[in-house]
């Protein structure tokens, strides 16, 4: 994304407004998408970090070396994009290269598979989003007086044992996403206890990377939004 460029005319110089490198002059939204329908239709997003070399080496000297002309990216340069490199063919280049740079920190802001709610992401973005979930129903409970047990290792459908001092219980089964999107996932036996324990309610933590917000859904509300997603078949 270029920086904010001034135009002539006062009456631009005045609106700056952020270029995404295509001219398309739109404001910037938070994280890392600028249009968010366009993000709605990416299915995986992966953060990228490609440094520079300090000396450029060139391509004559790639191609004096024996299977380097079998890459992709030199067999066509012009293909798709991102191209790839096999184990043994980075192998034969990483004489030539510096040092393998330090990945950086890359969740410093939101990171979340589309604007759809959630959805099946990676392992470690996911558990991510599970924790802050759960830490942030915890305080949002206790703030409010109950008595709260974490009972997401122990075999109930439920993530959450709450009590508060006149002995009302509550039984919280929690939900996080990354997006702002209220759309989450809930298991078939979930949705069971939902059915069947009266004490059953969701606590569904949206932006939960980025600003955690908490908001108690009823289990008649959540029978009333729940539609099938995934079928299991045996054959």
């Amino acid at each position: 994304m270029d920086e904010y460029e001034e135009d002539e005319t006062e009456a631009d110089a005045e609106e700056p407004v952020a270029d995404d490198g295509a001219g398309s002059g739109r404001e910037p939204t938070e994280g890392y998408w600028i249009d968010l329908e366009k993000e709605a239709l990416v299915s995986f997003f992966v953060p990228i970090f490609i440094p520079l070399l300090t000396e450029p080496i060139k391509a004559s000297d790639l191609l004096s070396l024996p299977g380097v002309a079998d890459i992709e990216v030199v067999a066509q340069p012009i293909g798709s994009n991102p191209s790839f490199i096999r184990a043994d063919q980075l192998a034969l280049l990483m004489p030539h290269l510096p040092d393998w740079p330090e990945t950086p920190e890359m969740l410093d802001d939101e990171i979340a598979i589309g604007v759809a709610g959630a959805a099946y992401g990676d392992p470690y973005t996911t558990t991510l989003v599970d924790l802050s979930a759960i830490e942030t129903a915890i305080s949002y409970y206790s703030e409010r007086g109950w008595d709260v047990i974490d009972v997401t290792l122990d075999p109930f459908n439920y993530d959450l044992n709450c009590e508060s001092e006149d002995g009302s219980r509550r039984h919280v089964e929690v939900k996080g996403v990354a997006t702002g999107k209220q759309l989450v996932l809930i298991t078939a036996d979930e949705l069971a206890a939902a059915t069947g324990d009266p004490l059953w309610e969701l606590a569904l933590v949206t932006r939960a990377l980025s600003n955690p917000t908490v908001r108690i859904v009823g289990a008649d509300e959540v029978m009333r939004a729940a539609t099938p997603y995934v079928y299991r078949v045996a054959l």
